[in-house]
């Protein structure tokens, strides 16, 4: 005011720094940002099977931002390797131009137990389910824990060439019990310092995998659902695998190939159906929101009461014979 301003005139100026100054950058600031920016620019560019792993391993225990992130790198090139016990670290961890799953990323496990793993191994791979379970330390992992590395198919990399995911998988599940039951033999074993009969090979030694229990094979679909709860994401198998043929004849694109589109656009999709959601507008009309999924990502969808017949579709589901598809979808444009 002594320099000529008008209060009102000054006052406004003021509100305006004030309100600048809440969260203003100042030149060090946005600097510390710009190189920031650049250094992981470089290395996206130059190393993104590092950049992913590292960015990963930040993100680990939110499944949503992971599978995000997992369908951005798969979309350069990049492949996801799903974890695995004799290879897999605590985070992410990148391997030429591919990135393999995190043991702490697996629902169920805690930072505990997976570092017993790790150091674990330290004196050589693991053999199988028994011979893990024999040289950890008592109380290192509990059956939650090892229903979720054998859900996100951790041991498959031990396999029989004769077998399949499905019976691989169910047998180790049948086997959990046991194998928890062996551990805990050796650990009472070694606490004593009890070793086998002639001073060799001790009471904790694995067991052959023809010591696996037997179990009716899961299905795709059980196996898909079940490496989802343990994930949280579809890894290495996916419902849809189940429709290939019909998929690929049909020639449409994957969600993840639409970065173009525009308001208004008309697309056609494939995919399931997931996180539906019932509601009811304040003026009382009925509508849905969902989000339909592929193998390359996802969108999220709206179907409005008064919506279309192809709009219909995205709730027929996919795990059904055709006439039955058909009959859904009929029944459902009657309620629309």
């Amino acid at each position: 005011m002594k320099n000529g301003i008008a209060r009102k005139t000054a006052k406004e100026i003021f509100d305006l720094m004030a309100k600048f100054a809440d969260y203003g950058f100042n030149r060090s600031h946005s600097m510390a940002y710009a190189v920031l920016a650049f250094q992981t620019a470089y290395l996206k560019a130059h190393y993104p099977a590092y950049f992913y792993a590292a960015v990963l391993s930040h993100e680990a225990q939110d499944s949503a931002k992971v599978y995000k992130y997992t369908a951005e790198l798969r979309s350069l090139g990049l492949e996801l390797l799903p974890p695995d016990i004799n290879e897999s670290d605590n985070g992410f961890t990148p391997v030429d131009k591919t990135v393999r799953y995190g043991l702490t990323a697996i629902k169920g496990m805690g930072t505990a137990s997976v570092a017993a793993i790790v150091e674990a191994r330290k004196s050589g791979p693991f053999t199988s389910l028994f011979d893990l379970c024999s040289r950890l330390t008592s109380g290192a992992i509990n059956r939650r824990g090892l229903e979720s590395l054998i859900a996100a198919g951790a041991f498959d990399s031990l396999m029989p060439p004769e077998s399949n995911a499905g019976h691989w998988r169910a047998q180790l599940h049948a086997s959990i019990d046991s194998a928890l039951q062996h551990g805990q033999r050796a650990a009472e074993d070694r606490m004593r310092g009890q070793s086998g009969l002639f001073g060799g090979a001790s009471a904790d030694s694995s067991q052959p995998d023809d010591m696996l229990s037997e179990a009716q094979a899961w299905s795709s679909t059980e196996l898909a659902s079940r490496e989802k709860a343990a994930i949280g994401f579809y890894l290495s198998t996916h419902p849809l695998d189940n429709y290939k043929h019909l998929l690929s004849g049909i020639k449409l694109k994957n969600i993840a190939e639409f970065d173009d589109l525009r308001s208004g656009d008309v697309v056609t999709i494939a995919g399931m159906v997931s996180g539906l959601q019932i509601r009811t507008s304040k003026k009382g009309n009925r509508f849905a929101m969902f989000r339909l999924e592929d193998r390359s990502g996802g969108i999220k969808g709206v179907v409005l009461a008064k919506a279309s017949i192809a709009s219909a579709l995205c709730f027929v589901t996919m795990n059904c014979s055709l006439p039955k598809a058909v009959s859904r979808l009929l029944k459902a444009r009657n309620r629309l």
